[in-house]
């Protein structure tokens, strides 16, 4: 077999495809848990995600394992007490996985056991006490006052319940030794329960004077109680209750205070993004502001007392990072994030809304899906890393190595939290982001909606913005960024850009159109001047067609392959234009039967994606190559890919699935050359898909997990042809701690040098040569 050519199809080559990422860091709400823990020796930090076990070897910052497991909802974690090699992860069920995270094994989940939680309860929290465990179980009644119960479990006997407590609010806590958990009664009580998982329990309760909403509660090992709250001020209750004091800082809601080993400081954070330290015998307190996202979560690990981990919310609510720092010099150590597609808020509520209205459905496959859950994402065409829109920044994603590369600030956003009246100020969003063909041009659209508090009569409108970037890294991993543009409402205010897309030779005249809600069309060229080469790069409108009055989402425009001519779909028609001049060349009609979604142009077929259906439709003979039936949302151009090297096009689409008294969202991959109505590769995945993407002639999608998964040629021939961006990712991580290990003890074999230390070299320095002083520093470094 010859090796395919980039005017060849690859019908005949076979295709497999794998996950290779392991979805994001788990909410863990209305729990005290934290996704990592470290091991034994503190030199490695266990990180939990949805469906993966990644394993940072902290000197070096690098993940140095990964574990694939799925074993459903986690609600906490711990390092097994008998087995440094071992974690325990704990699902809502009450199950218990030990899993090895040290060695590479063919099954990591080597032992198995049950908590069985009561009737009408399920575990919230737990931590092992060599052979025993407890549990912390929350009852699953949505109306009326909610009970808690600890209980103790052994592997030979069933557990019983040795604690009850009533009306209870969401939060409580474990002490950092594991001794008590403390909860917060409705009735402004504090509840300590003393644990240590033999069959003693006690039980003390303290009332509490302030009154306002308690939002996180945190308990030290000699039993003094923090209680965060929803005005800011933290509360301090003292071992029998008499004696309380308030710590007042914060100006908006606590969401999580934590206690020092020594029980010296009060860690609290929340909405500011900052953290603050508390010296609780000085009332001194010091600050690390300006985080990545509002603390959620803070964590002090029994075997690496010297670092703090937060869990920073992101601002779509939905996405976190993990940031662990030392607690000497508040300096960073990791920081851990999972990639950020644009992900729909509240999805579980909406299946179960729609399982009411469909659940009795006969064939829920031919259902359409009303709720749009596609995301924008681009990928550069140099270095293959993916650029995910997320509020007002873009994630840039190595997929390869399952790291965030950086996060670029691409609109002006407030540098700290937002507290009080500031939450209702509406960040900037970044909704399309594309490349110029070579990837030294990315172009960003941006849209403002005004605030509310600005009470003005214009409040309803938008705005949007077109800035174009220039690629200024001299790294060469295309992740810096320079602003060189911004044109505001680029198509007159009030019209909102649809999309954009580079001309296919912008290696030698770059150019983007753009078209908007109305279908009207900019093309858009980059102006240099060559006067002055010091002057900085502009973008002009180059030429305009107007749109019409009526204002749609079914828009969409792409270019032909020779970028002589410019195809506008705007609801169920596609214009010809011109190219340069933008004039209209031919009407298309008849060519969908619904709204139009996404257009392409792949030689001299046009692929048009329409609300019901996919076509492609052959442009010299005026006849359609073949026709798919499916239901594709607004966003349906997320969900499109194209190789135009190979003449491959991917699409993926969403469909319902009943599940336990739900639904679910499932999607089908299918692999079809352009003229072809069999499919080249079909693959049916187990969740929903968000976006699907061309990397150099293999196929990524993202799923509503935000797990990347990738489809590809398994054909010797074409695996070559793909080297350079089909790295074995678990050779990458295994070879990464022997190379950690290496630089380790490279330096530790170097000299430590400080001021002090060449002080003897510039003694007499007035009578030396230039030459007799280098030998004396020579000899003072060993070199």
């Amino acid at each position: 077999m010859s090796k395919i050519s980039p005017t060849m199809t690859v019908d005949h080559v076979e295709w497999a495809s794998r996950m290779v990422s392991g979805g994001r860091l788990p909410q863990l709400e209305g729990t005290p848990a934290f996704p990592a823990v470290f091991s034994a020796d503190g030199k490695h930090q266990i990180v939990v995600f949805t469906h993966q076990i990644r394993v940072y070897f902290l000197a070096t910052r690098q993940c140095v394992r990964c574990i694939d497991i799925n074993i459903g909802s986690i609600v906490d974690m711990c390092l097994d007490p008998g087995s440094a090699s071992q974690i325990l992860l704990f699902s809502g069920s009450g199950g218990v996985f030990s899993v090895n995270w040290k060695e590479k094994v063919a099954s990591p989940v080597t032992e198995v056991f049950v908590m069985s939680p009561p009737q009408g309860y399920v575990l919230a929290s737990a931590s092992c006490y060599g052979d025993r465990f407890v549990g912390v179980f929350q009852s699953t009644k949505k109306k009326g006052p909610s009970t808690a119960l600890v209980q103790t479990f052994s592997k030979e006997n069933e557990g019983e319940t040795k604690v009850v407590v009533d009306d209870v609010t969401p939060v409580f806590s474990w002490s950092f030794d594991k001794s008590q958990v403390v909860f917060v009664t409705t009735s402004h009580e504090v509840v300590r329960v003393s644990v240590s998982g033999d069959s003693e329990m006690s039980v003390e309760r303290n009332s509490f004077v302030y009154k306002s909403p308690v939002t996180s509660v945190a308990v030290s090992n000699d039993g003094v109680v923090a209680l965060g709250t929803g005005a800011g001020p933290i509360q301090l209750i003292y071992v029998g209750g008499s004696d309380q004091r308030l710590l007042k800082w914060h100006i908006d809601s606590v969401k999580t205070v934590a206690f020092s080993p020594d029980n010296k400081y009060l860690l609290s954070g929340g909405l500011e993004k900052v953290l603050v330290l508390w010296h609780l015998d000085s009332d001194n307190h010091q600050f690390l502001p300006r985080l990545n996202g509002t603390i959620d979560k803070i964590h002090i690990d029994v075997h690496k007392t010297d670092c703090y981990s937060m869990l920073l919310g992101c601002s779509d609510g939905i996405h976190h990072e993990m940031l662990t720092i030392s607690a000497v010099d508040l300096v960073s150590r990791l920081t851990v994030n999972s990639a950020r597609p644009r992900l729909v808020p509240g999805v579980a509520h909406s299946l179960r809304r729609a399982y009411k209205k469909l659940g009795n459905h006969d064939n829920l496959y031919q259902v359409p899906i009303r709720q749009d859950y596609s995301s924008p994402a681009a990928v550069h065409p140099t270095t293959n890393q993916v650029y995910f829109p997320s509020g007002a920044s873009i994630q840039i994603y190595d997929w390869v190595r399952q790291e965030q590369q950086s996060l670029l600030n691409a609109a002006a956003v407030l540098p700290t939290g937002k507290v009080r009246s500031e939450t209702k100020l509406v960040d900037p969003k970044i909704s399309l982001v594309d490349f110029s063909n070579d990837g030294s041009w990315m172009v960003t659209v941006d849209t403002v909606t005004p605030s509310p508090v600005d009470n003005l009569l214009s409040k309803s409108d938008e705005y949007h913005a077109l800035k174009f970037w220039k690629n200024v890294d001299s790294k060469n991993d295309g992740s810096k960024w320079e602003l060189a543009c911004k044109i505001i409402d680029p198509h007159g205010h009030g019209n909102k850009i649809f999309t954009i897309k580079p001309a296919p030779l912008s290696k030698n005249e770059l150019a983007f159109v753009s078209a908007d809600d109305k279908g009207g069309v900019r093309i858009w060229r980059v102006v240099k001047n060559l006067s002055n080469s010091n002057q900085q790069t502009a973008w002009t409108l180059h030429k305009s067609s107007p749109g019409g009055i009526a204002s749609s989402s079914a828009v969409d425009v792409c270019w032909s392959q020779d970028s002589s001519v410019v195809f506008l779909a705007h609801e169920t028609s596609v214009t010809v234009l011109d190219g340069y001049k933008l004039t209209t060349l031919n009407h298309i009609s008849g060519i969908a039967d619904s709204p139009i979604r996404a257009i392409n142009v792949l030689e001299n077929h046009l692929l048009v994606v329409s609300q019901t259906r996919i076509a492609s439709y052959d442009l010299i003979r005026g006849a359609f190559s073949f026709i798919i039936r499916a239901n594709f949302p607004e966003g349906a151009r997320n969900l499109v890919a194209i190789d135009y090297d190979s003449r491959l096009i991917c699409v993926a689409a969403n469909y319902y699935e009943k599940s336990t008294n739900t639904l679910a969202i499932k999607s089908k991959l299918l692999v079809f050359n352009h003229n072809n109505l069999e499919p080249v590769f079909t693959k049916n995945h187990n969740q929903g898909i968000t976006s699907v993407l061309c990397v150099s002639g293999s196929f990524l999608f993202v799923d509503l997990d935000a797990r990347v998964g990738m489809l590809t040629s398994s054909s010797t021939e074409y695996s070559e042809l793909n080297e350079d961006i089909k790295p074995d990712v678990n050779q990458i991580m295994i070879k990464a701690e022997e190379r950690a290990q290496q630089e380790i003890a490279h330096n530790n074999d170097r000299k430590t040098f400080d001021m002090n230390t060449f002080a003897s070299a510039f003694e007499n320095a007035h009578s030396l040569t230039l030459d007799s002083l280098f030998d004396r520093v020579v000899s003072i470094t060993g070199r």
